[in-house]
């Protein structure tokens, strides 16, 4: 499912709904149909892996040995239909469109060996191949669905492993709180799907929240009373003063008033939120005033130029579609959702901020490349020639599609 735009006539300058491909040399040019520059450059399977490493704290080796032993037969049927045979399965590649099966899965050994790509290994091997994730986030990953606790190495792991782990447990009851506020307000529905034009869907397939105006310290006893003040005080959710947290009425939410957005990471764990003004609806801190979105700061599990939007549904929704797919860059949060209910899957967005290098190869994990979906305005225009020499640096195959003036997927596709 190509999007479709008119191409410009002068040169493919940007501007006027134009689409703009990039060759190694920078040069631009206007095309109708998407086209692949690098895809004899871009790397491959484990290389795009190490292209982008998260700093994580390392996992101690009986950690990684309780990972380990998670049957490689439950986690390979997650990615592939498995057939008996004999004292193995086989199956279809998940690694590769094939016709005959030539995956094989060693129950005893707890290994498996692909043979159309001669790639091999155990369940970590294999999450990290079908999910596109680094070592640590597919050890992490399999670590959260199978409900092994994790262990940490270093100085101080006791205390680094709490505290993430705290924060994730945060941002899930949170999520919870934010959510139930939505379903019972029934002005911040109205403002969702009336005004804004979403679907109901919509707000249950992005967990759609909302903080009230006046939560009496609501959510921060719920969070206080589950979890360590440090871990409450760190989590971004509060304005929080220096020192001893005595009582929930220190913690003033960062975010009352506002439509939540839950924003998760690569493996799917809500990391942090969004919040975006509801007119009409009092914003009952100051400091958030003046800005029509706010997003969590950073914190031990979120850094924004490492955290793509909707990145962990659109590679899920890879398998849906051809490998010349591309991913769909657009602005924000809001953009993504419109795009995703006109059909577009693989819609992505930044945190608030340019593209950075990390993201870039984030996307340069999958064989589908990028279209940048820029707004017609010069501040879209302008974040679309910042990008282009990042794309190049990191040698991203990319395709810039300019909406037309004063207009974004949001208001095309509403």
């Amino acid at each position: 499912m190509a999007l479709r735009a008119r191409v410009a006539g002068r040169e493919g300058r940007l501007g006027e709904s134009a689409i703009i491909g990039l060759n190694r040399a920078g040069a631009r040019r206007g095309f109708a149909r998407p086209h692949t520059c690098f895809d004899a450059l871009r790397p491959r399977g484990n290389d795009c892996l190490r292209s982008f490493n998260p700093i994580m704290p390392k996992l101690t080796d009986k950690c990684l040995a309780a990972i380990k032993q998670i049957p490689v037969v439950e986690v390979a049927s997650h990615y592939t239909s498995l057939k008996p045979a004999g004292r193995q399965f086989k199956a279809l590649s998940p690694l590769k469109n094939e016709k005959t099966p030539s995956f094989v899965v060693s129950p005893d050994k707890n290994r498996w060996h692909c043979f159309s790509t001669n790639k091999d290994g155990d369940v970590i091997d294999l999450v990290m191949e079908c999910e596109h994730l680094s070592f640590s986030e597919a050890a992490e990953a399999l670590a959260h669905r199978h409900n092994i606790s994790l262990e940490y190495l270093g100085t101080g792991d006791t205390s680094t492993r709490s505290l993430r782990t705290e924060l994730f447990g945060i941002h899930d009851a949170a999520t919870a709180f934010f959510r139930s506020h939505f379903k019972a307000t029934a002005a911040v529905q109205e403002y969702f799907t009336n005004n804004r034009g979403f679907l109901a869907e919509t707000a249950e397939t992005f967990a759609i929240g909302f903080s009230p105006t006046h939560d009496n310290g609501e959510l921060a006893q719920l969070l206080l009373a589950k979890f360590s003040p440090q871990a409450v005080r760190e989590c971004g959710l509060f304005y929080a003063p220096r020192g001893l947290i005595q009582n929930a009425a220190q913690l003033v939410p960062r975010f009352s008033g506002r439509l939540i957005i839950p924003i998760h990471d690569g493996q799917g764990r809500v990391c942090a939120f969004s919040a975006r003004q509801i007119p009409g609806i009092e914003d009952a801190t100051q400091a958030g005033k003046q800005a029509k979105y706010m997003n969590s700061p950073e914190t031990e599990i979120f850094k924004k130029g490492q955290i793509l939007f909707n990145l962990h549904r659109a590679r899920v929704a890879l398998r849906e579609f051809p490998d010349n797919e591309r991913f769909v860059l657009s602005e924000g949060p809001l953009d993504v959702m419109r795009l995703w209910e006109a059909g577009f899957k693989l819609a992505i967005a930044p945190q608030g901020t340019a593209i950075t290098v990390e993201q870039l190869q984030q996307v340069n994990r999958y064989p589908n490349g990028l279209r940048c979906l820029m707004d017609g305005d010069d501040a879209g225009k302008n974040a679309a020639m910042r990008l282009i020499p990042l794309a190049l640096e990191t040698e991203t195959d990319t395709v810039f599609t300019v909406m037309p003036v004063s207009h974004d997927p949001d208001s095309v596709l509403k």
